[in-house]
């Protein structure tokens, strides 16, 4: 993989050591970029991808912190991190930040100042047509959808967006 140095690299690859080699010294102007990093690919293709022949190994490099859900004695408040083409707005709420919050107690999960959901499914099939669902993802992260609609449109569920999850 061929990343700039500006953190993208850490969001990645976040739970796995990495080694990385320096292809430009930086701070580099703009668009210099996209050429630096089409000649380093040229490079590795034409030299049997010998990282370690063509560029310095670096000990350190550019990380950034993910956005992460924050617990208080009260409260689990995540962020919507993206919505997907079926209108289902995906959180950074863990399923395991979940379960250690909420240790098998009602909940609420607020969506708005008038919108709220108190029970996570495992599967659509298990509600009816326009009932707003929490569920988990194939990476388990806490998602909000509605059944046969559009959670984004709705329940107005913008990327960025805060919910909170409090104890009943």
């Amino acid at each position: 993989f061929i990343f700039p140095d500006n953190g993208a690299l850490s969001l990645v690859f976040s739970e796995m050591d990495v080694a990385v080699w320096e292809v430009a010294k930086s701070p580099l102007p703009p668009f210099a970029i996209a050429n630096i990093m089409v000649k380093a690919a040229v490079d590795l293709m034409q030299n049997a991808y010998k990282t370690d022949q063509l560029f310095a190994q670096l000990d350190k490099y550019h990380k950034v912190g993910a956005i992460k859900a924050v617990v208080t004695e009260t409260k689990l408040i995540g962020t919507i991190l993206y919505n997907d083409s079926y209108g289902n707005a995906h959180t950074n709420i863990t399923r395991q930040e979940f379960d250690n919050f909420t240790m098998n107690k009602k909940f609420r999960i607020n969506l708005s100042r008038h919108e709220w959901i108190d029970e996570v499914i495992s599967s659509f099939a298990h509600t009816k047509g326009g009932d707003s669902v929490g569920k988990f993802n194939n990476k388990d992260l806490l998602m909000i959808g509605v059944n046969r609609g559009k959670a984004t449109q709705l329940l107005n569920l913008t990327k960025n967006k805060t919910i909170s999850i409090d104890l009943l």
